[in-house]
């Protein structure tokens, strides 16, 4: 009886090694591909700003040589980038929101009848947008 409780004893042993090691690799694992899927949505939220942020770019220029031409019918003219700037307002930092803003001000000052001469440059607003971006854009996944 011994020898056979002998001979099971380091079997057993082994056996319970392979379902701790078993346990252990498999929430190793889980660990890991958390952190690769975590890693994923923020490359693509990231991708999805970019892309954001070049359509607002876009349509600013596009509303601005706009109304450089015609000023009239400013409603249809800049509801792409309203849309585009309330989607900015929702997915990026408050920096990048107000810069926007500070776009959009000024195109809806171009598109005014009598506009305001001390409204801001569309061009120095542009830049600073652009500085905003790449700032948030700088930030590294943890």
């Amino acid at each position: 009886m011994s020898t056979v409780l002998t001979s099971l004893i380091p079997a057993g042993i082994a056996l319970i090694g392979v379902f701790v090691g078993g346990i252990v690799t498999y929430f190793a694992n889980l660990k890991i591909k958390n952190k690769e899927l975590n890693h994923q949505l923020f490359r693509e939220e990231r991708q999805e700003k970019r892309i954001l942020y070049a359509q607002f770019l876009s349509e600013v220029n596009i509303a601005a040589l706009k109304a450089i031409d015609n000023k009239a019918d400013a409603f249809s003219k800049l509801q792409t980038t309203s849309a585009l700037l309330a989607q900015i307002q929702l997915l990026s930092n408050s920096e990048v929101h107000v810069s926007a803003r500070d776009i959009y001000e000024i195109l809806l000052n171009m598109y005014a009848q009598v506009p305001k001469e001390s409204n801001g440059n569309l061009a120095v607003a542009k830049a600073d947008f652009i500085k905003n971006v790449k700032i948030e854009s700088s930030v590294k996944y943890t």
